[in-house]
């Protein structure tokens, strides 16, 4: 998350779009930033979890047995005003992979589907907001945004398979009843958002200044108790 916080920095000055994909170890509970602390005791099975707390609302949500993608724009860039549009093209794309594996998703429409009861339940794949991508009725991926003055950071979380820390959250694997290798989703799906926004990719690491920022982030917040319990108020500009 630090990482994402540099890079949402550093777009706006190199111009380029990063799109990045990863995984958590160990397995780690984020939560939501308007979530207390106190809340996480709502769920037992991840009291032995490490715990960060997002920039971003929305529910908690267990980083174990899901991919975690983050998309930065910068202000200059063509998409970065069409906020709902990048959303519908990111939930789009991971559909249309998730279809190469016979795997069927559909796209949340609170207009269409009565909410759900437990709508603000601690964990965010618990809750529904339009736009998320529902398998077998089960919520499998979900999406969030964040601006800054120079550049937007859209970040998001694709459940694979059930957490042993979540166990009454079933994933793609379990719903579809269906395996395939995770790595090669993230390169088909890295792919196709590459090619209907028009970006042309290069793997790269994060520079030195970025580490630099990353670093200052990791000591300013998600190492720091003021952030992750009390969440005392922060600049969140940047």
């Amino acid at each position: 998350m630090a990482v994402d916080q540099a890079i949402l920095e550093s777009v706006n000055d190199s111009g380029l779009p990063v799109l990045r994909i990863y995984r958590w170890s160990p397995a780690t509970l984020s939560l939501g930033y308007f979530q207390t602390y106190e809340d996480r005791s709502r769920h037992l099975e991840s009291v032995d979890c490490e715990v960060v707390r997002r920039a971003s609302g929305g529910g908690a949500i267990i980083h174990d047995q899901e991919i975690t993608y983050s998309l930065t724009l910068p202000s200059a860039n063509r998409w970065a005003l069409q906020n709902t549009q990048i959303y519908r093209i990111v939930h789009d794309e991971i559909t249309a992979v998730l279809n190469d594996y016979s795997v069927t998703v559909v796209s949340y429409d609170s207009t269409m589907h009565e909410a759900p009861k437990n709508e603000n339940s601690f964990l965010c794949f618990q809750r529904r907001s339009d736009g998320d991508l529902i398998c077998g009725n089960y919520k499998v991926v979900g999406s969030a945004q964040r601006r800054s003055k120079q550049a937007v950071l859209q970040h998001g979380s694709i459940l694979m398979q059930t957490s042993k820390f979540a166990p009454q959250l079933p994933g793609i694997f379990q719903l579809a009843n269906t395996k395939f290798e995770p790595d090669e989703f993230c390169e088909r799906l890295v792919a196709g958002l590459c090619h209907v926004l028009g970006f042309e990719s290069e793997t790269s690491a994060i520079d030195d200044a970025e580490r630099k920022i990353a670093e200052s982030y990791v000591k300013q917040r998600f190492e720091n108790d003021d952030w992750t319990i009390r969440r005392k108020k922060h600049n969140l500009e940047n």
